[in-house]
């Protein structure tokens, strides 16, 4: 499956689908465009990884993704 927008017209990075780069911040073939937030709604979990990564850390050792 093919995941584009307009930041990657031709398919987005597997880097960014698999949540191992976090797109608020510039990345390589990006046009210089990134995640922007829509105001009102809340923060994407992916996103809340890249925040406290000590928090999804540590339930990962524990083999479960915190809610």
């Amino acid at each position: 499956m093919w995941f584009r927008c307009d930041a990657y017209p031709e398919g987005i990075p597997q880097g960014i689908i698999e949540s191992q780069v976090d797109h608020r911040k510039p990345y390589v073939g990006d046009h210089d465009l990134q995640f922007q937030q829509v105001r009102g709604l809340p923060v994407p979990p992916t996103f809340q990884m890249f925040d406290h990564p000590e928090i999804f850390t540590r339930a990962g050792e524990r083999g479960r993704t915190p809610r």
